[in-house]
């Protein structure tokens, strides 16, 4: 009887354990994948403007995701065939998220258009994130030639 009274016990200490284990996993932020909608409301670069040649700092990406619990995704700006912005992990929450990210240390603003992309790396699969409008960037008269977002 006795040993019938441990290994029961042992039985539900070991369930316990399991439970705890599968909770702590549900805890952890899913993937955006398919759960969420996200929105680009809004696209920011530091130095603003760049100036020709010189390396932009950071971007700062303002991204809705509408869900209703956090979601983690990785962040990439993109300008045509060049990465502008390293990609960037985070967890996202619904609402507003504002994103600082670093840019790529090899990017800079040369002559010609400018237009910024906001991709989401979900589950190893890249694809532009939505936005209400195109992030280009515009020549502003200071010599040397400079751009802005704004």
């Amino acid at each position: 009887m006795r040993e019938i009274t441990k290994l029961l016990t042992l039985a539900v200490v070991a369930l316990i354990a399991l439970g705890l284990t599968a909770l702590e996993a549900t805890a952890q932020p899913v993937s955006c994948a398919g759960l969420h909608a996200l929105l680009i409301t809004d696209l920011d670069m530091l130095p603003d403007p760049a100036v020709q040649g010189q390396p932009i700092q950071r971007w700062i990406v303002k991204l809705r995701a509408d869900g209703n619990g956090e979601c983690a995704t990785r962040i990439l700006v993109r300008d045509r065939d060049q990465w502008a912005g390293n990609a960037f992990a985070t967890t996202l929450r619904p609402g507003v998220n504002v994103i600082t990210m670093p840019a790529n240390p090899g990017y800079r603003m040369q002559p010609g258009d400018h237009c910024f992309v906001v991709l989401a790396d979900i589950l190893g699969s890249q694809r532009p994130i939505d936005s209400g409008r195109q992030f280009c960037a515009k020549l502003v008269p200071p010599r040397p030639p400079a751009w802005t977002l704004k």
